[in-house]
């Protein structure tokens, strides 16, 4: 019972929502952005070229999470000496430092590019794979027949990809719903309860509160909606791809 009727400030039922929308969010960005940065080295025509790009955007994965949360947070977009408001404060275009986390509305698109930002590299790198892996003469067929480059992307990029899009969505989605390491250390949920998701609700609830019990059964929830999705999911993507 007390799973569904916590406290009125931050309900269990509102954190999930606001979950939802936080994973949702920062999949769909993850996706285009890592697509989008996909086609675009797979157009360069010389391969050292394309491995030193692939690198050097595989850098902002190898950082851990926390890092790239800390390093957006006080070097970034620090309020007092935050590279982005100096930056701004020497051009003349602000007078005062701009606290970008009090605001929870832009706090919450924040944290959402960050993390996307964060995860786009894998995102990349999978589609990047994906392209380089379909044959060529798909596309001189295309050609021939008076395809043009839009054309040819619906028609044979697209369900050329179809796994790959499942591999990126399922992995980016599982991660951004249990997001926590991006998250606390930016906002610690806040301002407010603005960006608090499931797992900061689990950890105030179990490591502030102390209340076990209830951050178990939040817990398993978490765990069971991640599993009927990644399920549900997968099962589609996969009777998709049969077809």
């Amino acid at each position: 019972r007390e799973l569904y009727y916590d406290a009125p400030v931050q309900p269990v039922l509102g954190v999930f929502r606001q979950t939802l929308i936080y994973s949702t969010g920062s999949l769909i960005i993850t996706v285009i952005s890592g697509l989008t940065i996909a086609l675009g080295i797979n157009q360069v025509k010389r391969k050292w070229l394309r491995n030193t790009y692939s690198t050097l955007l595989m850098l902002a994965w190898a950082i851990p999470i926390a890092v790239v949360a800390l390093i957006w947070r006080q070097i970034l977009l620090g309020t007092e000496f935050g590279a982005l408001n100096m930056m701004l404060m020497n051009l003349g275009i602000i007078s005062s430092p701009v606290a970008f986390f009090s605001n929870p509305d832009l706090a919450l698109i924040i944290v959402l590019l960050v993390d996307a930002w964060a995860r786009m590299p894998f995102a990349m790198v999978v589609f990047l794979a994906g392209l380089q892996s379909i044959p060529q003469h798909l596309y001189d067929a295309a050609y021939v027949d008076g395809a043009t480059s839009l054309q040819s992307f619906r028609a044979v990029t697209l369900p050329r990809l179809r796994p790959y899009f499942a591999i990126v969505g399922l992995i980016s989605w599982m991660f951004a719903f249990r997001a926590f390491a991006i998250i606390f250390p930016m906002t610690n949920g806040g301002p407010g309860s603005r960006t608090t998701v499931l797992s900061i609700h689990i950890y105030r609830k179990g490591m502030v509160n102390l209340n076990f019990g209830y951050a178990a059964a939040v817990a398993v929830f978490l765990v069971v909606v991640t599993v009927v999705v990644a399920t549900g999911y997968v099962t589609q993507i996969i009777g998709s791809t049969d077809q």
